[in-house]
C-alpha cells in the first residue's frame, strides 16, 4: 500500500531509493522490541555482577522494559501523522527532495533501539552507515538524514533542545533543505503516533509483560483516536481516549511507585503539549498547531451505564506571557556600562 505522504515524492529515482531503504529497515526492526529487552536484561546482569551498589538501587537504575510497538507498523503510523501535519499547510511548499529526506529520517528514527533504549536516538547514523550505505551512497546526505532522525527526542550533548543543533537551511544537492522544519515534523508526528496501533498483544498476553512496562501499553491501548484537524481558523490536535471501568480502577506499578491510568494520561498529554510548544518554534512560518483538545470516555463493557464521567480539557497557551527567564550570561548592566564609559582608557571622562 502506498501511503499518502509517499505520493509526495514525485522524483522516481528518490522514490525507488526510499522503497529500498524501507525494506532494509523493515527487516532489521521486525524484532526490535525483543532486541531492546535483551539489551536491558544484559545491562542489568552486568551491573549486578559488579555488585558496586545495593541490588535494589541497581534494579532501579537498569529497569527491564518491554517497549510497545517500534516496528514498521509504528514507522508507518509516524508517516501518516507527518502527512496529516503537512496537509494543514495550504500550499505544497516542500519539494520532492525535502519530502524524501524527511521520509528517510522517519524510517530510521527508532533503529537505535536495537542496541537498547538508552540514548537510542544517537545511534541512527551508525545504522545508516553500516546497513544502508549501498542504498544511500552519499555520505553527507546520510549524515543529515541521521541528524534529523536523532533530533526526535532524548538529549544531544546533555541538551533536550535537539532541533536547534541542526543547521538551517542545509544545502544538499543544490537545494536548501529546511532541516529544522523536517525534524520538528518528525518529532511531533512521532509524539502523535502513540495510539492503539502500537499494541500488538492480546489482553491476556499483555498482562504477562514486565509490570513496569504495562502502563505504557495500556496508555496506547486506550488512546483510541488521534486527529490532526484543520478548519478555517486554526490547526489543532484532537485526542480521544476510551478507558474501560476495569482499566480505570486498576493501579499500575511504575518506576516511581504506583499510578492510575488516568494520571498517566494527564502526564502524557502535558508532555505532548510541551512538544507542541517546542515544535511550533520550528514549524513557523509554514505551520502552527494551535492547541490540543482531549476527550476521555469512560465506558463499562458489561452494562449500558450512561452516568459515567466524560472528561474533557484543552491544552493551549493562554493569557499574557509571564516575565521571560533571562538566563543568558550578561556581561553588562547599566552601572557597569556607565563605569566603563566614564573611565575609558584609564581616565575619567567628564
Amino acid at each position: 500500500m502506498c501511503r499518502s505522504i509517499e505520493k509526495r515524492i514525485k522524483d522516481t529515482d528518490y522514490f525507488e531509493l526510499y522503497k529500498q531503504l524501507k525494506e532494509v529497515v523493515r527487516k532489521n526492526i521486525k524484532d526490535i522490541e525483543l532486541s531492546a529487552l535483551l539489551v536491558s536484561v544484559n545491562e542489568l546482569k552486568e551491573a549486578l555482577k559488579k555488585n558496586e551498589k545495593d541490588n535494589d538501587e541497581i534494579i532501579d537504575q537498569y529497569p527491564i522494559v518491554y517497549l510497545n510497538s517500534h516496528d514498521i507498523t509504528h514507522v508507518e503510523r509516524v508517516l501518516d501523522r507527518a502527512e496529516d501535519l503537512l496537509a494543514c499547510i495550504k500550499i505544497n511548499v516542500l519539494d520532492s527532495y525535502e519530502i524524501y529526506i524527511l521520509m528517510c529520517a522517519i524510517l530510521v528514527h527508532d533503529v537505535g533501539n536495537l542496541q537498547g533504549r538508552r540514548d537510542h536516538n544517537l545511534r541512527v547514523s551508525n545504522f545508516l552507515n553500516k546497513s544502508c550505505g549501498s542504498i544511500l551512497e552519499d555520505g553527507f546526505e546520510r549524515k543529515i538524514i541521521g541528524q534529523i532522525a536523532s533530533a526526535h527526542g532524548g538529549e544531544i550533548n546533555g541538551n533536550k533542545d535537539t532541533i536547534s543543533n541542526l543547521k538551517m537551511p542545509m544545502a544538499l544537492k543544490c537545494k536548501d533543505v529546511r532541516t529544522r522544519f523536517l525534524a520538528a515534523i518528525l518529532r511531533f508526528a512521532d509524539e502523535l503516533a502513540d495510539d492503539s496501533s502500537r499494541v500488538n498483544w492480546p489482553q491476556d498476553e499483555m498482562n504477562k509483560l514486565p509490570e513496569e512496562s504495562l502502563i505504557y501499553h495500556y496508555y496506547s491501548k486506550c488512546l483510541h483516536s488521534v486527529q490532526v484537524k484543520n478548519d478555517d481558523f486554526s490547526s489543532y490536535i484532537k485526542l480521544t481516549f476510551a478507558l474501560s471501568v476495569e482499566d480505570a480502577i486498576k493501579t499500575f506499578k511504575t518506576f516511581k511507585g504506583e499510578e492510575f491510568l488516568l494520571d498517566e494520561i494527564y502526564h502524557r498529554t502535558l508532555k505532548m503539549e510541551r512538544e507542541r510548544i517546542y515544535c511550533n518554534k520550528f514549524f513557523q512560518p509554514l505551520l502552527f498547531i494551535d492547541r490540543i483538545e482531549v476527550e476521555i470516555n469512560i465506558y463499562d463493557q458489561d452494562s449500558n451505564s450512561v452516568d459515567l464521567p466524560l472528561i474533557k480539557y484543552v491544552l493551549e497557551e493562554k493569557g499574557y506571557p509571564v516575565k521571560p527567564a533571562f538566563n543568558l550570561e550578561i556581561q553588562w548592566d547599566g552601572k557597569k556600562l556607565k563605569e566603563f564609559l566614564s573611565y575609558k582608557d584609564g581616565k575619567k571622562n567628564d
